[in-house]
């Protein structure tokens, strides 16, 4: 069903955008040739030259495509910035516009003067298309950075100078990061089972800093005790030192066997506390048997 024209009548206009190229181009020119051939009134005359020429042409085609349809404005034109032109030798409906990167090179603008002006309706005459397309990307990237920075600073949201990642508070420890990670996750675990006075863990702070008597602040972890972690400190530590200093290759080992021959060095000498009896008979292959080095196993098999 078609809308009553009353609706139609009242419904809000598409709004044009305020971009014109014709008229941007025109403000590009007019201010090189402000800055390349200024004159004393402040304003600027074109030379009679290759570029003074081509820079008149350009004016004069897009003046022509924007400007009123009877030609007076173009013997004031010639009159006031070109005295050597003649206008009644030009056509103004055979001009046509040129490209960005033959308008650049036939009126010689340099990247340093485009920058400086700020023109991006022109290409400069001393880059190739590979540099131009390479520089523009750059700058689309360093502008879109800066939007989204600009954006999660108004949202809130941390900058990327002062994550993990660019702080790295593992190495003032001398440790991995996964070693850092693990350890916050162990005092977290902590935390939520014990509830007592913790010691928060910031994600960009000390793991042993920031002393907090709540047990209900939200963090990214806690250390509910500074000597609750000494035997994970110690264990990891020792890791660390063997990794460092990389035991099995002075024995002519792999690291696979070292670590074998370790663990089952580990379990021959396990320290017993409590046997089935009091009076433990120790091995005849023994001379000098000690109570705390008789394995487990052959303490209950006697």
């Amino acid at each position: 069903m078609p809308e009553p024209r009353s609706a139609v009548k009242n419904k809000p206009r598409k709004t044009r955008s305020s971009f014109n190229f014709n008229n941007k181009r025109i403000a590009e020119l007019s201010a090189l040739a402000r800055c390349v051939y200024p004159d004393e009134t402040g304003d600027y005359v074109l030379p009679d030259d290759n570029k003074g020429t081509a820079l008149a042409n350009a004016l004069i085609t897009h003046l022509s495509r924007g400007g009123p349809r009877n030609c007076r404005w173009l013997f004031d034109f010639c009159k006031d910035r070109a005295p050597w032109l003649d206008p009644n030798e030009i056509d103004v409906t055979a001009l046509r516009p040129k490209r960005a990167d033959i308008l650049g090179a036939e009126i010689g603008l340099t990247a340093e003067l485009r920058n400086q002006l700020k023109i991006t309706t022109i290409r400069p005459c001393d880059q190739t298309t590979e540099q131009f397309e390479i520089l523009a990307k750059d700058r689309r990237r360093q502008r879109d950075k800066e939007r989204k920075r600009r954006q999660y600073a108004k949202e809130g949201r941390t900058p990327r100078s002062q994550s993990l990642s660019q702080l790295c508070p593992w190495h003032d420890q001398g440790i991995s990061r996964r070693t850092w990670e693990r350890r916050r996750k162990q005092a977290q675990q902590e935390n939520q089972s014990l509830g007592g006075d913790c010691v928060s863990l910031s994600a960009r702070d000390n793991p042993v800093a920031n002393v907090s008597t709540n047990s209900h602040t939200v963090a990214s972890g806690y250390i509910c005790d500074s000597l609750s972690l000494t035997a994970i400190e110690r264990k990891e530590n020792e890791m660390s030192n063997i990794k460092h200093t990389k035991p099995w290759i002075a024995e002519g080992v792999s690291r696979a066997t070292w670590y074998r021959r370790r663990k089952a060095g580990k379990a021959k000498t396990q320290h017993v506390f409590y046997c089935k009896s009091n009076v433990i008979p120790f091995p005849k292959k023994w001379v000098t048997p000690r109570l705390e080095e008789i394995p487990i196993s052959e303490c209950y098999a006697a």
